[in-house]
């Protein structure tokens, strides 16, 4: 199977305050991909399957505006281009014998992730001249200043799987999983022709440089168990080994300061359990419940050389628990699931800042998340079917850490309380032509930046709904359709950059597309 695919998304932001010169429609992106898979059945219990998938994005600039500063809604500040390119191989070998009694299966992974970007520094400088009451940068007149990161992502991986056949009261699987993580990265910030303009000798004008390399090795066992207690009624029970070595080196120089190293090696392990149980009323109805583990590994910050604290970062554990109930009625003609979660969490890794503007991931203490998923369908008629969805989520911090000014009730960041969508799909057949045709609804709850109005970047980003409708024609392999995105034309944020650091010319919104109008020809064979 082979799949070559191309494209191409136009710009719809311009931005008048570039140094070379304005431009509009700066935000455009291209994404390229070919995915090729192989499978070979070499006879009733051996298959062999092979992939190959490679995309590669390349984007113009952020999908982000400065309203506020410009005084248009789709206009950008920043003083220079933005781009971001990134490029992704993805390899696997999957080989499974089926025996009578259990499936074998052997699985081999390659991954490998390139990332560069490139950002506009020059407010920072700005700011960073007024906290330490300096006129260092600022003395430069054609001063602007540059971001630019590079991250290589190398991963490995190799697992063994035993799993019984599906057909018996005792179900079982075993298995164990390898992998290593390789990490590169390599961040500086520099600003171009300020080394001449102060007579010093600056390779390619660094203003700070910093790298990390890191290796992850992770080596874990596992163990699933599923009993049918009665005709009606299912349990299992679950575990996991694991263990991480995460070696860790990170160097930063302030020019013209020596590169500084530190060095960093978190070696952790634990027992994650699982347990779960359904119950079917009938086909059609069934109920579950889910208690899980999971765990993220720590990792370090990009702090300068000088900034002892924050360095590391530890790793945070979380405890899901899940109810929920799956049904059909009317002949199968309305479907409805509920689920019931709570998530608690220990030593949340959360996004926070330093008081000279550094971004850094920190622990937080204990968090909790709970809330409720509805989503349910209905078929009005043989062509109109109504389908709808809901969520409501409240996600807080539940322990105080004054120290890092983090707080009991402190809302989660990203977290929309609500979400819900509604659509209406018509398919009909009529002149030996299949109709078809939706109209829907997505609602985004309103949603916080940061942790509290201590922490920098605190906004509260408003709710906002997205209409889209589409329709069109098959007749034979040939379809023909047109579609409307965001017919409204809501401009909704999605996330933000206040003015604290970066000031009104520095700050922006990332927002949504605006209305888009197209049509589509699809031939399938």
């Amino acid at each position: 199977r082979l799949m070559l695919g191309k494209t191409e998304n136009a710009g719809f932001i311009d931005n008048p305050y570039l140094i070379n010169g304005a431009q509009d429609d700066i935000n455009d992106d291209e994404t390229k991909q070919a995915r090729i898979s192989l499978l070979w059945q070499a006879n009733e219990k051996f298959s062999l399957n092979t992939m190959y998938d490679y995309q590669k994005v390349n984007v113009g600039d952020r999908q982000a505006s400065n309203e506020s500063f410009t005084g248009d809604e789709y206009t950008a500040s920043s003083r220079i281009l933005q781009p971001m390119q990134g490029e992704l191989q993805l390899a696997s070998i999957d080989a499974n014998y089926e025996m009578e009694w259990a499936t074998l299966t052997a699985s081999v992974n390659h991954y490998d992730y390139q990332y560069a970007d490139r950002a506009d520094q020059t407010d920072y400088f700005i700011w960073l001249d007024d906290y330490y009451e300096m006129f260092y940068y600022t003395s430069y007149e054609d001063m602007y200043g540059v971001a630019a990161a590079n991250v290589d992502v190398l991963k490995d991986s190799a697992e063994l799987r035993l799993a019984s056949a599906d057909d018996q009261r005792l179900r079982w699987l075993v298995g164990a999983f390898y992998s290593r993580d390789d990490l590169n990265v390599v961040y500086k910030e520099t600003v171009p022709g300020f080394g001449a303009f102060i007579g010093e000798d600056r390779p390619p004008d660094i203003d700070y440089f910093s790298t990390q390399d890191e290796t992850l090795d992770e080596i874990s066992t596992y163990a699933e168990l599923t009993y049918d207690l009665t005709a009606k009624w299912e349990a299992g029970i679950g575990g996991r080994y694991f263990r991480y070595d995460d070696d860790l080196e990170k160097c930063s120089a302030v020019y013209p300061a020596d590169l500084l190293c530190e060095n960093g090696d978190d070696v952790s392990n634990d027992t994650l359990g699982k347990f779960s149980t359904t119950y079917r009323f009938s086909d059609d109805h069934k109920a579950y419940l889910i208690v899980g583990e999971g765990y993220r590994r720590g990792g370090a910050n990009l702090t300068p050389p000088d900034v002892t604290i924050n360095s590391f970062y530890a790793p945070d554990k979380a405890t899901n628990y899940e109810a929920g109930f799956n049904a059909w009625w009317l002949d199968q003609r309305l479907n409805l699931n509920i689920a019931l979660f709570t998530i608690n969490w220990e030593n949340i890794q959360v996004d926070m800042t330093s008081e000279d503007g550094r971004s850094f991931i920190g622990n937080a203490g204990e968090a909790r998340s709970q809330g409720v998923e509805l989503d349910g369908s209905l078929q009005l008629t043989d062509a109109f079917t109504l389908r709808a969805a809901y969520s409501d989520t409240d996600a807080q911090i539940t322990e105080t850490v004054a120290e890092i000014s983090v707080y009991d009730g402190d809302r989660i960041p990203g977290s929309p309380g609500t979400q819900w969508s509604l659509s209406l799909d018509f398919n009909q057949e009529f002149n030996g032509a299949l109709w078809d045709a939706c109209i829907g609804m997505n609602r985004i709850g309103d949603v916080t930046t940061a942790l509290n109005a201590d922490s920098y970047n605190y906004q509260t980003l408003d709710s906002y709904t997205i209409a889209n409708a589409r329709a069109g024609v098959t007749l034979g392999n040939w379809r023909l359709g047109a579609f409307v995105n965001n017919i409204e034309n809501t401009r909704g944020i999605t996330g933000a950059r206040s003015d604290e650091y970066y000031g009104e010319q520095g700050q922006f919104e990332y927002v949504t597309r605006p209305r888009t109008i197209g049509m589509s020809v699809t031939y399938q064979y």
